[in-house]
């Protein structure tokens, strides 16, 4: 008599069908600077980990970091850093991986040099001010006179 399991074929079939577990990491900013060779984690070098998936060249974001790097990425903000602003010296922030980064009421500027956050990945904010104040390439006074003469402005 000849038996046939169907045991290990169905265990196969529900591993090859598992949702995958996605990896998440959540890294805390803890300080308001915006210096690519800041010692603590500041939002920049916190975004730039995430992009790369790895925090081995900014110390500071790799002690604050929890769980290891995926698709599902955060960054938060100490507490001490609640209801601050983050002036942006070295222009726009960029995102190119899944992040949610969830604030406590900070507010980042650009400082009318640039604009203050690029992505091309999926990206949520919460509590966070994105504050840009920048005159537009035609604002009347960079237009020359003549011309603006001519506008009525």
């Amino acid at each position: 008599m000849l038996f046939w399991s169907r045991t290990p074929l169905a265990l196969g079939i529900a591993v090859a069908f598992a949702p995958a577990i996605a990896a998440a990491t959540t890294i805390t900013v803890t300080s308001s600077d915006d210096s690519a060779s800041s010692a603590p984690c500041n939002l920049r070098n916190a975004i730039t980990a995430i992009n790369f998936g790895n925090a081995v060249l900014f110390p500071g974001c790799q002690a604050s970091l929890s769980g290891a790097f995926g698709n599902n990425d955060t960054i938060v903000f100490a507490a001490n850093l609640a209801n601050s602003t983050i002036t942006l010296q070295q222009g726009q922030l960029s995102n190119y991986a899944p992040l949610t980064i969830t604030g406590s009421g900070q507010t980042i500027d650009a400082a009318g040099r640039s604009r203050v956050l690029y992505t091309i990945a999926f990206l949520s904010v919460s509590n966070l001010t994105l504050n840009l104040v920048w005159q537009p390439f035609w604002s009347p006074d960079r237009i020359e006179p003549r011309v603006r003469n001519y506008m009525g402005l």
